[in-house]
């Protein structure tokens, strides 16, 4: 792949995600987690300060933990197109062992934290925010949670090796939290 992975046109990058050694799970779920933020921002950035006194804060979480995530993104696909080119010069290893390689794990680890951040903001947003975008802020907790999950059984795939490795218990919490955290936003107002 020659084109740096974030000036690809979206079709491309889509693209890119269905060839071997293209982009992988970890870094569409930064993107999505990236995108989460977005929507945190944009939620908090048109909200009312007197009924949200802390939307400036928030939208400056959610622009940093974008700002994050975005560079996350493009070192996980470029650890796992190394992997994956080091696993095609050798004729024994699978694509699962690639999968099982530590080299885009802690780019993943950082994405599922920060995934796990987006969907305690979106929720907080879906509660607080302008009621015109209160949709998009549960969108954002749904996408967060998505992140949040996919980094989790990605997590979970590389360390399968090591079960005793505390980081398995750590991705599961983070999973559930931002379970809990999406609930309480794609619920507001019921």
């Amino acid at each position: 792949m020659s084109e740096p992975y974030l000036d690809l046109r979206l079709g491309e990058l889509f693209d890119s995600v269905t060839e071997r050694g293209g982009h992988g799970a970890g870094a569409i779920a930064a993107l999505s987690a990236a995108s989460a933020a977005a929507l945190v921002e944009l939620a908090a950035r048109a909200s009312d300060l007197e009924q949200w006194p802390e939307a400036a804060g928030a939208a400056a979480q959610a622009k940093r933990l974008r700002e994050r995530l975005v560079p996350l993104a493009r070192e996980d696909a470029e650890a796992y197109q190394a992997a994956v080119s080091r696993s095609c010069r050798s004729t024994t290893t699978t694509l699962r062992s690639v999968r099982r390689s530590p080299a885009p794990q802690t780019s993943r680890w950082r994405s599922h934290d920060h995934a796990e951040n987006v969907s305690a903001l979106a929720a907080e947003a879906a509660a607080r925010a302008n009621p015109d975008l209160r949709a998009d802020a549960a969108a954002a907790a749904a996408l967060a949670l998505g992140a949040a999950w996919a980094a989790a059984k990605l997590v979970e795939v590389n360390l399968a090796m090591h079960s005793e490795d505390p980081r398995l218990a750590r991705a599961q919490q983070i999973a559930a939290g931002a379970t809990r955290t999406a609930r309480e936003a794609l619920t507001v107002g019921e």
